[in-house]
């Protein structure tokens, strides 16, 4: 099924509209999460799914419409390095709302549709895996290359110059797309060298404000 997004405007009324939509379809909803291998084991073996296993604000567990688009989400909350360079697995969780479910998650404020930064769903509350209809999907993504990777992983938390000056390459690597942080740019390829040398990766926002665990435990909300 398809909903159309809605004007932006009051978030009580967005999501009342949603809210009814759903009421009238009862339409069952599949949401998806991808994590590494190690990660889901971990969380196979708590046999729970919360916000905390997503990183900040820590509200709500974040869902997206397909594998391809979680696995996509996983790699830029965690800047994903190993994914420029080679193939990487993923394991994705899927789990299945009923009908029954989505209204009823919908009518207590558990569940909501969002647009905007990116298409996806929020469910403001934990998941005991035991008592969920879900299914544990493998997904292998051929390597990325640099320059796709930079894009999914550092677009949204650096300044994008498309004829930048490498601060870490030097000669040879002046008028190429650089990320900016803070008074210093690097290219891709710096960027991906930075992040796989890290033992645990930190991506930091551009004006240095405030920084985002990205290791294997705690992924920022993409959604």
């Amino acid at each position: 099924f398809w909903l159309k997004p809605f004007q932006p405007g009051s978030k009580d009324l967005d999501r009342l509209a949603v809210s009814n939509q759903f009421v009238a379809m009862s339409a069952v909803l599949d949401g998806f999460a991808a994590f590494s291998e190690r990660r889901a084991l971990q969380i196979q073996q708590a046999g729970r799914l919360t916000a905390q296993d997503f990183g900040p604000p820590f509200k709500y567990v974040p869902l997206a419409d397909t594998p391809a688009d979680a696995v996509e989400r996983a790699i830029a909350a965690r800047c994903g390095p190993e994914s420029a360079n080679e193939t990487t697995e993923w394991r994705v969780m899927k789990i299945t709302f009923s009908g029954e479910k989505v209204v009823e998650n919908f009518k207590e404020g558990l569940l909501l549709r969002v647009f905007t930064p990116t298409i996806g769903w929020r469910y403001f509350g934990d998941f005991d895996l035991k008592k969920v209809e879900l299914e544990w999907l493998g997904l292998t993504v051929a390597r990325l290359g640099l320059e796709v990777w930079a894009e999914r992983a550092l677009s949204d938390k650096y300044s994008l110059r498309l004829r930048g000056s490498c601060s870490g390459c030097g000669t040879g690597q002046e008028h190429v797309p650089t990320y900016k942080r803070q008074n210093h740019e690097y290219c891709a390829r710096c960027w991906n060298t930075f992040f796989i040398q890290k033992t645990t990766m930190r991506c930091i926002e551009p004006d240095g404000s405030m920084e985002v665990d990205a290791s294997e435990t705690a992924q920022d909300n993409a959604l």
